[in-house]
């Protein structure tokens, strides 16, 4: 039986809206997979606090055991273009 009688889907429900109502993070698309109350986040986001920022939120809400983050930095072109010219 589920801690605190939260149901997967309720929880996903729950984990959904807290996402949408923060709006830091209305501009992207994080998807949520919920089995046994274990949460598993996945998407891109564009650095590394967003990616904690969901995690933190998710953390917080009564029922989550535990939470599985494979949320994804964007790879910015700028990063990967680096080079070096040694004489």
């Amino acid at each position: 039986m589920p801690i605190n009688n939260v149901q997967d889907e309720n929880l996903k429900k729950m984990v959904q809206q807290k996402l949408k109502e923060h709006p830091m993070l209305k501009k992207y698309n994080i998807f949520i997979q919920v089995m046994s109350q274990q949460v598993i986040l996945f998407g891109v986001v564009d650095d590394l606090a967003i990616k904690w920022l969901v995690e933190d939120i998710v953390a917080d809400l009564m029922g989550v055991l535990s939470i599985n983050n494979r949320i994804e930095l964007r790879k910015s072109n700028h990063a990967e273009s680096h080079s070096f010219y040694v004489e």
